[in-house]
């Protein structure tokens, strides 16, 4: 066999192997982004990290440290471990995390912090994602961003911010969330229809609505909230319903909220509804605003 041929055949089986992704992949403070992102060898960055890890994989921030922004485009699991500071600061404008093309993005034990002008800590395009035991914080537009697809947003914290949580279309269900300090606290808006469920979460000290419906853009468009067992305090209003435009719907549901020490507890606008299951509690607001329209338990 020929020399040159006979090297070819032996390099041939090593060529999988060292473009093969890992699994598992990792970053540290003192990890660098030219080695292979394993976890005994690992990056700095998120970015260097996820180009080394196979769709369906997992990378770990096994250290406290700023990692920076960073997109994913994969699904994949994105965490920090158990004790570990693990931030993503976004010093100028621009995002946190920016998530399309995939089909499934876990989002665990992260931090992710405006500095400045940033826009948004965590967009999602049209995907499936869940946030689980994140801090977002200081954002000029929005802490947590989605355009369709099926987001969860579950035991995570969101502060000072324009508007903490907003749904533009598709599904969204947050749960044992806190959000404090913004323009608006969570709101749904969209050019088609979107749902959003909220449930044993604390959204308090706005200076505009602490949660929002808002169909003003396009025609027939039905967004709606449906608001369980939450506590929402000090804001200009509490809770708005407002629909204009064409023949948008915006709908509001309540059962068990404690709506408490706003200036307004509720406000209906042109078409928007909000129902009540006769369950909630008004109290300590300048004033409770709107006749809310009953809705039977079953």
């Amino acid at each position: 066999m020929p020399k040159k041929l006979f090297l070819l055949f032996a390099i041939l089986p090593l060529c999988p192997a060292a473009f093969a992704l890992n699994p598992r992949s990792a970053v540290s403070i003192n990890g660098l982004d030219t080695n292979p992102c394993t976890v005994a060898s690992p990056c700095r960055s998120f970015g260097a990290a996820l180009s080394q890890t196979q769709d369906g994989g997992e990378v770990i921030a096994l250290d406290s440290a700023g990692y920076g922004p960073f997109s994913i485009s994969q699904s994949v699991t994105v965490s920090g471990a158990p004790g570990v500071h693990a931030a993503i600061t976004v010093p100028t404008s621009g995002t946190g995390i920016a998530i399309s093309g995939s089909s499934y993005v876990l989002l665990r034990n992260l931090v992710v912090q405006g500095g400045g002008s940033a826009n948004y800590g965590i967009f999602a395009n049209g995907i499936e994602v869940r946030a689980t035991n994140c801090v977002l914080r200081g954002f000029n537009s929005a802490a947590f961003y989605s355009i369709g697809g099926n987001v969860v947003i579950e035991d995570s914290t969101v502060l000072d911010t324009f508007v903490g949580i907003f749904c533009v279309g598709g599904h969204m269900t947050v749960s044992r969330v806190l959000v404090e300090n913004y323009d608006t606290g969570i709101k749904v808006q969209s050019v088609a229809n979107a749902d959003v469920l909220v449930s044993d979460s604390v959204i308090t000290n706005g200076t505009n609505v602490g949660v929002q419906a808002l169909s003003d853009i396009g025609l027939a468009v039905l967004d709606s909230m449906v608001l369980e067992s939450c506590k929402i305090t000090h804001n200009l209003v509490g809770v708005s319903a407002n629909a204009s435009g064409g023949n948008n719907s915006a709908l509001v549901y309540l059962s068990q909220n404690v709506i408490s020490y706003n200036t307004t507890g509720a406000t209906e606008v042109t078409n928007g509804t909000i129902y009540s299951f006769g369950n909630n509690r008004f109290s300590r607001n300048s004033s409770d605003g709107a006749i809310l329209s009953p809705i039977s338990l079953r």
